[in-house]
């Protein structure tokens, strides 16, 4: 056994990335990341390399995002997810999404969809008091 609770892998949703050129050609990316919860916030934890096309394809690109959109799973009650999930457009895109300058990291800050569809997530302490990942 891995020793992960099962529920832990409710929190890990995948992303779908649109790039788009000036001449309208467009390139879709998938990704994974992680929801977390501080609070009264909500963040979803992905890699900068899926949402910065110039690190995906070069410095010169002329990609630029254009969309993301975050797979969310149908919920029953406060702890009952079903197996239907749909993909939400983030709507908020411009105003939540940061990357980190250096790292491969990136953040949306409470990121805006419209569905009925949700995630779970792990908690800032959840995270902090965990075990030493074997070391």
């Amino acid at each position: 056994m891995s020793g992960i609770h099962p529920a832990a892998n409710l929190a890990v949703s995948r992303v779908l990335v649109d790039f788009r050129d000036d001449l309208g050609d467009k390139k879709t990316i998938s990704g994974t990341g992680f929801w977390l919860a501080e609070r009264y916030n909500t963040y979803f934890i992905t890699n900068r390399h899926c949402v910065d096309p110039t690190l995906k394809y070069g410095p010169e690109t002329p990609y630029r995002i254009e969309g993301l959109r975050v797979l969310l799973r149908e919920q029953e009650g406060v702890d009952r997810w079903l197996p239907n999930t749909e993909f939400a457009v983030v709507d908020n895109l411009a105003n939540c999404l940061r990357c980190h300058p250096s790292a491969d990291v990136a953040v949306l800050k409470q990121p805006a969809y419209s569905s009925r569809f949700g995630h779970s997530y792990f908690s800032i302490e959840e995270l902090a008091t965990g075990n030493s990942c074997g070391m």
